[in-house]
């Protein structure tokens, strides 16, 4: 069963359009490739495939460690293109179980803290900024894409893996923030050698 996250919330108004839409990606998977009944349960052989899965992925500290560089990473992207766009952390990282077809394993998911800007990011720029960001989701493993918005002044993007391992852009406001996905601590990892994280591009 997922564990209810009860993340503090103090964000300023400017980010709560995009910062709703992340906290509903994190706790329906949507776009993910999950089962379409929420509340029937898993196979076994689902499960143990599922977690076979896990086996073959980094750690979830590894991911989490590789994802806040990734996030990091795109902020400090857009400040080439956007000097001074004054980028902070808000709200506390929480952790939860997986969602289906993952919620039979030993596996957790950390939704990390959103990290956002004292001013939006341009039209001018997005095209650019998007470009990276798929480079840097890509090598995070996040390689399917969901747009929600793109219009003048307002683009949301969703970068995912199957696993649920995502990175969300929202330029106005503007908020990045990233979810693990679902992925085997490491003191769960069976004594198995877990898979380095692949390394992101530089800005």
């Amino acid at each position: 069963m997922m564990r209810e996250r009860k993340p503090t919330d103090t964000r300023p108004r400017r980010w709560s359009a995009a910062i709703a839409v992340v906290a509903v990606l994190t706790l329906t998977g949507c776009g993910s490739g999950v089962l379409d009944d929420p509340y029937e349960k898993p196979s076994p052989t689902v499960t143990a495939d599922s977690a076979a899965i896990l086996k073959t992925l980094p750690s979830l500290e590894d991911t989490e460690v590789q994802l806040e560089s990734a996030v990091v990473q795109i902020g400090a992207f857009v400040d080439t293109l956007m000097p001074g766009m004054g980028w902070t952390w808000i709200r506390e990282r929480s952790v939860g179980g997986c969602g289906r077809p993952f919620d039979g394993t030993d596996g957790d998911d950390v939704q990390l803290k959103n990290y956002v800007s004292e001013g939006p990011i341009p039209d001018a720029v997005w095209p650019q900024v998007f470009e990276f960001a798929t480079r840097v989701a890509t090598a995070a493993g996040a390689t399917k894409v969901q747009t929600f918005h793109d219009d003048p002044d307002n683009h949301e993007v969703r970068f995912y893996s199957p696993e649920r391992t995502a990175i969300f852009i929202g330029s106005r406001g503007a908020v990045i923030s990233a979810n693990t996905g679902c992925r085997l601590p490491q003191a769960k990892m069976s004594g198995a050698q877990a898979p380095q994280p692949a390394v992101a591009p530089n800005p």
